[in-house]
């Protein structure tokens, strides 16, 4: 299922700029969604989702396809994220690499790996991680 806080539009901060975040069925918006479970549209400060999650799917054993439905959204979400920072960053126009979906994948799907290997060397200070932990507990709350 897709999480509860992400069936409705929320917004997110990446570097001072407020994106909207908005989860479409596809059927209804194939013309954002193009030929991509995700986009970005840096213009509006929209990051726009497939709710492919929350569809009924027959062959679902053990609801094992659809924790994967749930893990590919995530997934999505990272990469989306990713070519957000790499705009508000003024990348986006400047070099080749922010336009490579290869490399952004990457980012998206090694990154929560990255988290974990630099918080185990504590490549972090403590600022840094408190900020992080309280924005994550404050998503939470609401929730």
């Amino acid at each position: 299922m897709l999480k509860e806080d992400r069936k409705s539009d929320f917004k997110l901060d990446i570097l001072g700029r407020t994106y909207t975040v908005k989860t479409l069925k596809r059927e209804e918006h194939e013309d954002i969604l193009k030929n991509s479970c995700g986009q970005t549209d840096w213009e509006d400060a929209t990051i726009y989702l497939e709710n492919f999650v929350d569809e009924t799917h027959e062959d679902d054993e053990n609801g094992m396809l659809t924790q994967n439905l749930g893990k590919a959204l995530n997934d999505t979400f990272r990469h989306e994220i990713v070519h957000a920072f790499f705009y508000e960053s003024g990348l986006c126009n400047e070099v080749d690499f922010t336009q490579n979906e290869a490399l952004v994948d990457w980012i998206a799907l090694q990154f929560p790996k990255m988290m974990k290997v630099m918080m185990q060397g504590k490549a972090f200070d403590d600022k840094e991680v408190k900020d992080a932990f309280a924005a994550y507990e404050s998503v939470n709350r609401q929730a």
